[in-house]
């Protein structure tokens, strides 16, 4: 395909966009509707968490078989049946009359969320050969989600103030539609992929990771002692043990054993899930305290994370060019050194209750967030061969999540779980800061400093001309 866009290129491209950025935007807008949702279900700490933890959790164990998927039954089937789910439990959350209820919506729609993610960059890039276009769509793709990460809490705050916690959930039915209505251009069809489905490995990595989360997130509310905590710890150990099992054997595993032989993969995802621990968990501490430590309203609260996720998005658009300049390691450890350093300024400023300083340090840990997320993307791929891409990004996003997952389930019950909501909160930015000095070390010790562009690297493996990412059937 040239370089020229038509106009059903142009449909999916759009509903490609819209599928990244709603999953996104759902990841960050719910965050400030936490202290109403307190109010209206008399919800507890653990109740809350779950709120988040719920979409995060299935999205999270979906990633995994949801890239399989698309390349078996077509990248525009599961787009359009993802967008369906994702909008049907967007109804559900929205017209919820107890925190369970909620909840549980928020389960099925992690589940959409994580058929629409893969697939919507499938669609936008199938059956597109000018590698330019490509990386620009790439960029797009990546830039709409970090659009959705920056405007979830201020949109969140807008909607809530003017409208209340459930037009949060309504609004994502519109954009659904809409999203929907662009991926129902049919587009030329690509070979379907003959690899199967991993049934077995689905399931055991979803009760594995189920379990955890939930020993996690109810630990600080029922105790260590608690019995249902108690049997989640060897549960996960099992299912942990029966998934390497089955993927050992696997004829098309979800995780490719493989893989985490090799140290800069390894490394790397270990990069996503300290970050995804930073990120989400400071989206969490910083609700509660605008909200419940400084007293400020759903609005004000929506636009006090400005300084945090503003610049997220210029990082992302600035990212691969500096990294065509110099080294992506040379990216991740000025990133990771300044975000580390952002927050350390942001707890000293908490602690001393001088709040422009606080805003002022959240700046840069914003824009060096952007910087991290494109160019760990960038270095995922350039760690395993051509063929491994599709598992190597699976497992990337998957323990993203995962550190998504933990950053809120621990530092919920540092801001909310004491009674002085600032110390809780400075004690998360430190937490937080000390999470990324961890990841920097992690990216000295495991990364080499390789020059971007994958294109070269693909070429010398597979000879000049072949697709970057996978095709997948756009049926």
């Amino acid at each position: 395909m040239s370089a020229t866009i038509n106009f059903g290129r142009t449909l999916h491209i759009v509903g490609g966009l819209l599928g990244a950025f709603i999953v996104f935007v759902d990841s960050t807008i719910v965050n400030v509707a936490l202290p109403s949702l307190s109010v209206d279900f008399h919800a507890s700490t653990a109740s809350l968490e779950w709120v988040i933890n719920a979409y995060t959790l299935v999205f999270a164990a979906f990633l995994l078989s949801a890239g399989s998927l698309a390349d078996v039954l077509g990248a525009r089937r599961i787009f359009l049946v993802g967008i369906i789910v994702f909008s049907l439990a967007s109804v559900a959350c929205a017209t919820s009359s107890s925190i369970s209820y909620l909840n549980v919506s928020r389960l099925v729609q992690g589940l959409g969320a994580a058929l629409v993610l893969p697939s919507s960059l499938t669609i936008m890039t199938t059956d597109v050969t000018d590698e330019r276009l490509r990386h620009r769509l790439v960029g797009f793709y990546a830039a709409a989600g970090g659009v959705g990460l920056a405007v979830g809490p201020l949109a969140g705050g807008l909607l809530i103030h003017g409208f209340g916690w459930p037009s949060i959930f309504w609004v994502n039915v519109g954009v659904g539609l809409i999203a929907f209505a662009a991926g129902l251009w049919p587009t030329p069809v690509s070979t379907r992929s003959q690899k199967k489905i991993d049934y077995f490995g689905q399931f055991f990595a979803t009760l594995a990771i189920a379990s955890l989360v939930f020993a996690l997130v109810e630990a600080p509310e029922r105790g260590w002692s608690d019995s249902l905590v108690i049997t989640s710890l060897p549960l996960f150990v099992v299912t942990l043990t029966l998934f390497i099992f089955v993927e050992r054997y696997a004829h098309s595993p979800l995780l490719p054993l493989g893989l985490y032989r090799n140290a800069q993969f390894f490394g790397v995802i270990g990069l996503g899930f300290f970050f995804n621990f930073m990120f989400y968990g400071v989206l969490f501490a910083l609700s509660l305290y605008f909200q419940n430590g400084l007293g400020y309203n759903a609005l004000l609260a929506g636009i006090s994370f400005l300084p945090f996720t503003g610049l997220v998005t210029a990082g992302n658009l600035v990212a691969p060019r500096v990294a065509e300049r110099t080294h992506r390691l040379h990216v991740l450890i000025f990133g990771e050194a300044l975000v580390a350093v952002s927050l350390l300024i942001g707890a000293l400023a908490g602690y001393c209750d001088l709040r422009l300083l606080l805003f002022a340090a959240l700046l840069p840990g914003g824009f060096g967030s952007g910087l991290l997320v494109p160019t760990m993307t960038s270095q995922t791929l350039v760690t395993v061969h051509i063929d491994s891409h599709g598992s190597a990004t699976a497992g990337f996003n998957t323990f993203r999540q995962l550190g998504g997952v933990f950053g809120v389930s621990i530092f919920g019950p540092l801001v909310a779980g004491v009674a002085d909501v600032r110390g809780g909160f400075v004690a998360s930015l430190f937490v937080a800061a000390g999470a990324m000095a961890v990841s920097l070390i992690v990216a000295v010790c495991t990364q080499r400093p390789q020059r971007i562009y994958c294109d070269k690297l693909v070429e010398e493996q597979v000879g000049e001309g072949a697709p970057v990412t996978g095709t997948g059937s756009v049926r």
